[in-house]
């Protein structure tokens, strides 16, 4: 049966979140790139650092993962296997929200961490994700959203819904307009955001569907899978040449490339490119 859930705009969430009368305060907001590398990060198991230089320090990426600051609050986007050491190396506080763009498990292995934060927070974190994403972790997952029972354990994590009719409606949240959009990641939907019509981060996905490159039109910075790198065949991932193509039509000032596999070499990857073209690094803030 379908999991039910009241539309974002009908929704009170009791805690310090509330959809419905936050304010958009547009200024003085931040995203935090937690981790820039793919499934593998760099360097992979056995110290292999693939085609990346070791001697430059912006080639050494964990998993992807990335943050959003307003003057509101801290909002987590994914919990991959570096996630407790992302919000260390970053002295994060409790986020907020938790966002969650798909269930595999470079995005949500590390929703263990849960257990900390709520014991920090002394509440459940709230964590946000489509249906198919939720019931993934949900299947998986479970002791995460288990009860509380005083005497062994708190309750880690606050479940929300985002249903279809979610997508393409921006909303208010932690004094942001948010809009999601749905990618293509060939076997299953991912999850991307549009915070204030200026930043946008979409990840992971190989193809965009017309409705998510028009939405994404006009934004000022643009984070982006670059899984392929050069490999116009991955069928998961998309590659530098598709993105170029793409940021014709969307017209962003600023593109980084985030989801990099152990053969995207830093400096080699930024020569390469036009000049509004960079490849992330762990610890890139970007204004907006």
């Amino acid at each position: 049966t379908d999991v039910q859930c009241p539309k974002l705009s009908e929704r009170r969430v009791t805690t310090s979140l509330d959809f419905s009368t936050k304010r958009n305060a547009m200024s003085n907001s931040e995203g935090i790139m937690l981790g820039c590398g793919g499934s593998t990060g760099v360097p992979m198991i056995l110290n292999n650092w693939g085609g990346c230089d070791p001697a430059n320090p912006k080639n050494r990426r964990t998993r992807t993962s990335f943050a959003v600051r307003s003057n509101q609050g801290l909002i987590v986007i994914d919990t991959g296997p570096d996630f407790k050491e992302q919000v260390n190396r970053e002295n994060l506080p409790v986020p907020d929200a938790v966002f969650y763009t798909h269930g595999h498990d470079d995005h949500v292995i590390g929703i263990n961490e849960m257990r900390g934060l709520a014991f920090a927070a002394k509440k459940p974190i709230d964590i946000f994700a489509s249906e198919v994403t939720l019931n993934e972790i949900k299947a998986r997952f479970g002791y995460v959203f288990e009860p509380d029972r005083p005497d062994i354990y708190r309750r880690s994590a606050q479940e929300h819904l985002w249903v279809a009719d979610d997508f393409f409606k921006p909303f208010s949240f932690l004094g942001l307009s948010i809009e999601l959009i749905p990618l293509d990641h060939e076997t299953v939907t991912s999850t991307g955001f549009i915070f204030n019509r200026k930043l946008a981060y979409t990840t992971d996905l190989v193809r965009l569907e017309s409705r998510s490159l028009d939405a994404l039109k006009g934004v000022d910075i643009w984070v982006v899978d670059c899984g392929a790198y050069k490999n116009a065949n991955n069928p998961a991932h998309a590659h530098i040449d598709q993105i170029i193509e793409w940021n014709r039509y969307v017209g962003a000032k600023k593109v980084y490339f985030t989801a990099m596999p152990p053969s995207m070499d830093y400096g080699t990857s930024l020569a390469e490119t036009p000049p509004e073209f960079e490849p992330a690094f762990d610890g890139l803030k970007i204004p907006f």
